[in-house]
C-alpha cells in the first residue's frame, strides 16, 4: 500500500520463522518517515517485537505503524508502548466475520495526516472524524458485521480483558506443550511465540495432515505458505477457542499423524501434556 501511495519504501527483511531483525533495522531507520510492521504474523507464528520496534521508531523520530489484526490476545499496549496507528479488523481475533476495519491513531499521527494531501476518499482521516460527529460513518457500513462485533465485545468485557488475554496465553502454551511432547517442534524463533496461531514443522506432510484432519475428524487448520506450504501446519487459536478446542486438535493432530505414519509418538502424550498444564493453569 505505500509502494502504491508513492513512498520509497525500505523493507527489512528476515528469515521465515524469525522476528525483526532489530539491528538491521536500526541501520536503515534514519530518515524514515513511518517504520510499519505486522505484530502477529500467521504465515509463520511469530510474534514480532512491537516494544522494541517502536522504540527505535520513536529514537529515529519515525511514526510506528502496526498491523494487529491477527494479534489480539496477545498482550498489546499502543499508548505506553509508543504506538501511533494500529491497524485491526473483525475477524480473527475478535472473532467476527470480516467487514470492517479500524484505525487507532495518536496525536502525532493525526496531526501527520492532517498535513497530508488527500489521495482517496477512503482513506481520508478527516471524512471519518466529521461523520464521527454525527454518530455515522462518510457511506453505508457494514451493519450485519458492526452488530456481530458488538456482540463478540460484549463478551471480551463480560469475561475481562486481562482475564480474555490469559486465556490465549494459557490456551497456547497448553498447545505449545502438547505439540512438544509429541515431539514436533514450533516453526517460528524460540521466545517469540504467539499465543494466537502456532505453526509447526511438519516437513513434507504437511498438507496431508491439515487434509487428514478435516476429512477424518473434521478439524479444520491450515497448511503452510509460500515455499512452507507442505512444511508447516498452521493452528489458530484466537477468539472464543477454549480448552475443548485445544484438547480436541491435539487429539485430532495425534490420531492423523499415526495414521499416515508420521512421527513416532504414543496416542494420547500430546493429549496428556496439555492437560496437565491445564491442570495447574485453569481458565
Amino acid at each position: 500500500t505505500f509502494k502504491v501511495y508513492g513512498a520509497n519504501v525500505v523493507e527489512v527483511k528476515s528469515e521465515w520463522g524469525r522476528g525483526v531483525d532489530l539491528e538491521a533495522l536500526k541501520n536503515s531507520v534514519d530518515g524514515a518517515a513511518i517504520v510499519a510492521m505486522v505484530f502477529n504474523e500467521t504465515s509463520t507464528g511469530v510474534l514480532n517485537q512491537v516494544r522494541e520496534v517502536a522504540r527505535i521508531a520513536r529514537k529515529a523520530g519515525s511514526l510506528c505503524f502496526v498491523d494487529n489484526v491477527s494479534g489480539i490476545g496477545n498482550e498489546y499496549e499502543m499508548d505506553s508502548w509508543g504506538i501511533d496507528v494500529t491497524v485491526t479488523a473483525t475477524q480473527k481475533g475478535l472473532a467476527t466475520p470480516p467487514g470492517a476495519a479500524f484505525v487507532a491513531m495518536s496525536d502525532k499521527a493525526r496531526e501527520k495526516a492532517a498535513k497530508t494531501p488527500k489521495r482517496s476518499f477512503y482513506f481520508n482521516i478527516e471524512l471519518f472524524d466529521k461523520a464521527a460527529e454525527d454518530h455515522s460513518t462518510p457511506a453505508t457500513p457494514a451493519i450485519s458485521v458492526i452488530h456481530a462485533l458488538n456482540t463478540s465485545l460484549d463478551q471480551i468485557l463480560e469475561e475481562g480483558v486481562e482475564r480474555f488475554v490469559v486465556r490465549h496465553s494459557v490456551n497456547a502454551e497448553a498447545f505449545r506443550r502438547g505439540i512438544a511432547a509429541m515431539g514436533l517442534d514450533l516453526f517460528s524463533e524460540r521466545g517469540l511465540a504467539s499465543n494466537t496461531v502456532s505453526a509447526i514443522k511438519i516437513e513434507g506432510k504437511a498438507r496431508l495432515v491439515a487434509n487428514t484432519m478435516r476429512d477424518r475428524f473434521e478439524v479444520i487448520v491450515s497448511a503452510g505458505l509460500g515455499k512452507y506450504r507442505d512444511d508447516v501446519l498452521r493452528v489458530g487459536h484466537m477468539g472464543r477457542v477454549d480448552m475443548k478446542d485445544i484438547v480436541t486438535t491435539l487429539s485430532a493432530l495425534e490420531l492423523s499423524l499415526k495414521e499416515i505414519g508420521v512421527g513416532k509418538a504414543r496416542l494420547g502424550e500430546g493429549v496428556s501434556a496439555a492437560l496437565e498444564y491445564y491442570s495447574i493453569n485453569p481458565i
